[in-house]
């Protein structure tokens, strides 16, 4: 057996103020003010922290998990159920396994069948987005998963449902994803018009937090219990290009839950969905630069705790892909699970004092706005 090694044995202990002064040193003459990152009015930053300043243990991630592993994701518009087969099967082959079948407004007919086929729904997670009849074409899947004879408690999967927009709908869904898709989420708490500059960051998931305390009341004064509640609520959020914020956004999200549902009376146990998609409007009319950023924003979602993540082709700027674009979305997932091992450590930016400190920052002062929230509600 290999025996383990100290490996830093060998270096010395430094206090901060002996690296401030190396830090003046390089500066020549500038102050080390400038190099302090303000985000909006209440958090700033310096570009250096050490365990003297850490006030005690930073709140856990690990939320119940052994792993940090995310769901693949690739949306597909379902124009013709046989030709949008064809793609989901040949992404399927090719790694993903979080789908998402997306159909425009004013859809109201979804043939399944033809566009399942060939398609194990209990080996992936199924994603569908729906602006009309969701409770039909919820039910229409549970049912030919049951015609399979497959284990429709087990199939995991989404709907873009909600008590919020459709209070009534929204109720009928929860009720039948209890009942016979229990690992189903079927309220989506949507954040993806909220994103906007690092200093929104904190009003962002303020808001989040007050959308899913909302669909906890409504539950509730439908007879639904928020313990049953909880595990149906999936947030989607969306990912911009400020690399350490929306790392620190997810990771902020994941601290503030607990408190949500502690204050509703159900288990802290209950980890939070977090769908993260890549926001739309970060992309310019350059493939390349897409594809690099596109990398930077995957890392972002994944480091932060995201449990499914869906990358936009480089070219989706142009309301289009290709198999070529979508393959390079797909793969650079692929990256950072089997080259990168980010799926191995349940929270791969604990012990960073500069992330420590960044989504706790953003956790105080989303939760304040989030209190302000609800005190306007009453």
């Amino acid at each position: 057996m290999m025996e383990k090694q100290n490996l830093f044995s060998d270096f010395s202990t430094l206090t901060k103020a002996e690296w401030e002064e190396k830090v003046l040193k390089e500066l020549k003459g500038k102050p080390f003010d400038e190099l302090v990152w303000q985000i909006g009015e209440q958090i700033d930053l310096s570009p250096m922290y050490s365990p003297e300043e850490m006030q005690g243990d930073m709140p856990s991630l690990v939320l119940d998990r052994d792993t940090n592993d995310w769901d693949i994701g690739e949306d597909f518009i379902c124009l013709d159920a046989k030709e949008t087969n064809k793609q989901a099967l040949d992404a399927l082959e090719n790694g993903i396994n979080a789908p998402c079948f997306i159909w425009a407004e004013g859809v109201k007919d979804f043939d399944l069948k033809t566009l399942f086929q060939n398609i194990e729904a209990q080996y992936i997670s199924t994603h569908f987005s729906a602006f009309a009849n969701q409770e039909s074409l919820l039910k229409a899947f549970y049912q030919l998963q049951k015609d399979k004879d497959e284990d429709t408690a087990a199939l995991k999967g989404s709907l873009n449902g909600s008590l919020l927009r459709k209070p009534k709908e929204g109720i009928e869904l929860l009720r039948f994803a209890i009942a016979h898709l229990p690992q189903f989420q079927v309220l989506t708490i949507d954040g993806q018009g909220l994103a906007g500059a690092p200093a929104q960051v904190p009003l962002e998931v303020a808001t989040l937090l007050s959308r899913a305390s909302e669909t906890f009341y409504i539950a509730s004064q439908e007879g639904v219990e928020a313990e049953l509640v909880a595990p149906r609520i999936q947030f989607s959020i969306s990912i911009g290009t400020s690399y350490f914020v929306e790392l620190a956004k997810i990771r902020a999200l994941q601290l503030l839950w607990p408190l949500l549902l502690k204050a509703y009376q159900v288990s802290e146990k209950v980890k939070p969905q977090i769908s993260a998609r890549l926001n739309a409007s970060t992309q310019i009319a350059d493939q390349e630069l897409n594809m690099i950023r596109a990398s930077t924003q995957a890392m972002s979602a994944v480091l932060g705790g995201a449990g499914r993540v869906t990358i936009l082709p480089a070219n989706a700027f142009e309301q289009q892909s290709n198999s070529f674009t979508r393959r390079i979305a797909r793969n650079i997932q692929h990256i950072l699970k089997m080259e990168s091992y980010f799926d191995r450590v349940i929270d791969p930016a604990a012990g960073s004092y500069y992330l420590d400190t960044l989504t706790h920052q953003l956790a105080e002062q989303a939760w304040k706005l989030f209190q302000e929230m609800e005190a306007e509600k009453k």
